[in-house]
């Protein structure tokens, strides 16, 4: 990307940036006292909380670990942002700062729903003892709430239902329902990012780099999808999601839905999905219509679907293909690997980075044409269609 782009770079002076949302980091805070007060929890019975600044966000539980336990699982659900777990174990800090530098395990990423486990492989493993569970928002700020539900249960994960939790069936939206239908919001303990649906199996086109691991690789399974039905209402974190194919040099990858946030499979899986249009058709000038989980379309991490309209701008074409559609449509970090439409909402690329001229608010996307897929992918796309 960046040989290709050289000339244009050293002329505009303007900076790529891709459109990935990167786990945000706790901001620092001043040593502030906690409330001794503990809430205890019992063995799988979830407890809905509330959350305000004048308790810092945090929550103190506490749960007890009889000898001969394998492990202990803490989750979460139906947050309004992304939750924080700071544990210790048969202590409790007095201070904020503290929490911070003391707790024996810390489960800070960027979802808003999740899983911890602590076991013999932990470090350090599980004990026999009382745990100190330290659950909020380290990220929230101002006069707000934070509410969520928290269950810990020992040697199984803890039974919780999402607040929205009807089957997500295939019904028969008009062209941009479908296209909401279909958009999901991708999340992993590295980044967050966007996804389109395009087969009716669970197959998700996005790009690469929104799975992208800190050393350089990519992560394999536990991709977390977050589905919109409503487009005023914040996705709902629903699915489990790995990787099946990766194409780097075009910063794509297909991914599958494979079962449910419980690790359940999805039995017929029958997923409403967006086909693919033909971007080699398209011409200067026509409607582009980007949807997806911008980070600036939300508040902290909590991003709601997001649509931008805009033209074909222009085209990068090389060796008689086109590498990439230029777009006026904004989009911004966490468009990511979600779906540009055309008029009638057919999928023909996906957003995969962005150029902003320095010192001016000029901004050009860049998305990645769907007929750049390798034949492979598409082949078993559209092997997945409706017969």
């Amino acid at each position: 990307m960046k040989t290709l782009f050289a000339a244009l770079l050293l002329i505009l002076a303007a900076t790529f940036v891709p459109l990935a949302t990167a786990q945000p980091r706790a901001p620092e805070k001043e040593s502030a006292k906690l409330s001794e007060a503990v809430t205890a929890l019992e063995n799988n019975k979830p407890l809905d909380v509330t959350v305000t600044e004048a308790e810092h966000f945090l929550r103190c539980f506490s749960f007890k670990v009889p000898q001969g336990s394998k492990s202990l699982h803490i989750a979460t659900a139906n947050a309004t942002g992304d939750i924080d777990l700071l544990i210790c174990f048969n202590k409790q800090p007095k201070t904020l700062d503290e929490l911070e530098e003391k707790c024996d395990h810390v489960s800070s990423t960027a979802r808003f729903n999740e899983v911890f486990t602590i076991n013999a492989t932990n470090e350090p493993p599980l004990a026999a003892g009382t745990y100190y569970i330290y659950a909020g928002s380290l990220q929230a700020e101002g006069e707000e709430e934070i509410t969520f539900t928290i269950a810990a249960a020992l040697d199984v994960k803890p039974t919780l239902k999402s607040a929205d939790s009807k089957p997500y069936l295939v019904t028969k939206p008009d062209a941009l329902q479908r296209a909401i239908d279909t958009s999901v919001r991708i999340d992993s303990e590295v980044s967050t990012g966007s996804g389109t649906i395009v087969s009716p199996k669970g197959l998700i086109l996005t790009c690469c780099h929104v799975i992208e691991t800190e050393d350089g690789g990519y992560l394999k399974k536990d991709i977390y999808v977050s589905v919109t039905r409503d487009p005023r209402k914040d996705p709902v974190q629903s699915y489990l999601a790995q990787t099946v194919f990766v194409e780097r040099a075009l910063d794509l990858a297909l991914l599958r839905i494979v079962t449910d946030l419980d690790g359940k499979a999805i039995e017929k899986p029958s997923f409403p999905f967006s086909p693919l249009g033909d971007d080699t058709r398209l011409m200067l000038g026509e409607e582009v219509n980007c949807l997806g989980y911008p980070g600036i379309g939300g508040s902290r991490s909590v991003y709601g679907i997001t649509l931008t309209r805009g033209i074909a701008a222009g085209f990068i074409d090389r060796k008689g293909s086109v590498q990439f559609i230029k777009t006026d449509a904004l989009i911004s970090a966490g468009n990511s690997g979600g779906g540009a439409f055309n008029a009638k909402y057919e999928l023909i690329g996906v957003p995969s980075e962005a150029m902003h001229a320095e010192g001016t608010f000029e901004s050009l996307g860049y998305l990645r044409p769907v007929s750049a897929m390798p034949e492979t992918w598409r082949k078993l796309i559209f092997e997945e269609y409706p017969k």
